[in-house]
């Protein structure tokens, strides 16, 4: 099932995806929706579901613009997020490229791929 709506405007039930994708979308969620939101993925996800997503990072080149349209984490902040979850795959990198519409940014992107973990187990 894929799902389109604003962040604020989603409602996700407790325990109902085995998947949860968000690619290139978390980071255009709004800083002060960010934090419910996040509980409202975490939980949604059943238990040994697993959870794929990029976030942006504090020297990606879209932080540079005020305001409260994005949100960026550091890797650490990532962490913090998945600790309900096993990690599989987490990674940090940063470069010069252009943008989908082709504008030359500088990108600092974090990758990640975990499970939520299974009633202790992994």
């Amino acid at each position: 099932e894929v799902i389109s709506a604003n962040f604020e405007d989603l409602e996700l039930e407790q325990d109902e995806f085995d998947l949860v994708y968000s690619a290139w979308s978390l980071p255009f969620c709004r800083r002060n929706s960010f934090g419910a939101f996040w509980k409202s993925i975490a939980g949604s996800i059943r238990y040994g579901g697993h959870f794929a997503a990029h976030f942006f990072g504090p020297n990606d080149d879209f932080a540079k613009k005020p305001g409260e349209r994005m949100t960026f984490h550091t890797r650490t902040e990532v962490e913090e997020l998945l600790s309900g979850f096993t990690t599989l795959y987490l990674s940090e990198n940063e470069r010069d490229g252009a943008s989908k519409v082709g504008v030359e940014k500088h990108w600092h992107v974090i990758t990640a791929l975990a499970r939520r973990a299974n009633n202790g187990r992994t």
